[in-house]
């Protein structure tokens, strides 16, 4: 089992379990749905796996936080279907002004 904190309080999981199965426990207290999560203050994808005695905290698209990780996935997608059009030998140099 691993320990770990969220919301002051003490709970552990089973080895193994990612912060997306924690998410999915956790959705019915946020408005939006959750995108990001913190441990100890590093950000961390859904992904990961909860390591012993991490301080967990999660963000959703109305937070600053999780709003630049949606733009940036939605950037990264754009970039992708772009290279995939045009070939990546096409394409010397492109930028993205925000």
């Amino acid at each position: 089992m691993i320990n770990y904190i969220y919301n002051g309080e003490n709970l552990s999981c089973p080895d193994g379990t990612s912060y997306l199965d924690l998410a999915k426990l956790n959705q019915d207290k946020y408005e939006h749905e959750i995108l990001l999560a913190s441990a100890n203050e590093r950000l961390c994808e859904l992904t990961k796996t909860v390591e012993e005695g991490a301080n967990i905290r999660f963000f959703t698209g109305a937070d600053a936080v999780g709003s630049s990780v949606y733009d940036r996935s939605a950037l990264f997608l754009f970039l992708s279907a772009f290279y995939d059009m045009f070939g990546q030998e096409a394409i010397d140099k492109v930028q993205v002004h925000f």
